[in-house]
């Protein structure tokens, strides 16, 4: 074999081996409902926003940037996403949020969804807050719309729930749930 056919033979399998790690890297990214798992000691800093909607475990340190906000997406019920981490850093301006992931709020004259739903208001009467840990406050000119109690205080898994429609505005969506387990260092 000729040394130009030795060299194309190298050069194709250096190709080849780039376009398998492009897929690797690629498919983590573009299929993030499914459980990614990062086993060896590494860190990863989030370069824009993120939204994950399945599990998340890196044995090395996840760093949040200022200006940048990871979104766990829980919104399908009986669900609570996992961030399993060595380390996790949240610098000053960066957030992790699961806002309004929770149970969907009533449309306008409608219940809330979800365990401590909040009562529907009405043209005189606004909606009722939903509960989680504690029952949720009552609407304007509507005695116990407020929803029930349930889920815990001290660890909260379970989705909030949605508050009760308005007369002509829809109640707010509950909150999400994540499990942050950080075996290293939190940093605030």
């Amino acid at each position: 074999m000729s040394k130009y056919a030795k060299a194309r033979v190298k050069v194709g399998l250096i190709a080849a081996t780039v376009g398998l790690l492009a897929v690797v890297y690629f498919s983590l990214f573009l299929f993030r409902s499914d459980t990614v798992i990062l086993a060896s000691p590494t860190d990863w800093t989030l370069i824009e926003d993120e939204t994950w909607d399945g599990d998340f475990t890196l044995d090395g340190t996840l760093t949040i940037p200022a200006g940048i906000t990871l979104t766990v997406d829980s919104s399908v019920p009986g669900t609570t996403i996992t961030i399993n981490v060595g380390n996790l850093v949240v610098e000053a301006g960066g957030n992790i949020t699961a806002t309004a992931k929770g149970f969907a709020g009533g449309a306008a004259q409608t219940d809330g969804t979800g365990t401590g739903a909040g009562a529907a208001g009405s043209a005189t009467a606004g909606g009722g807050g939903a509960g989680y840990g504690a029952a949720g406050g009552d609407g304007g000119n509507n005695p116990g719309s407020g929803g029930t109690s349930y889920g815990s205080i001290s660890e909260p898994i379970d989705l909030g729930s949605g508050g009760g429609g308005g007369d002509t505005a829809a109640g707010g969506a509950g909150g999400g749930a994540m499990h942050l387990i950080v075996s290293g260092a939190l940093t605030l």
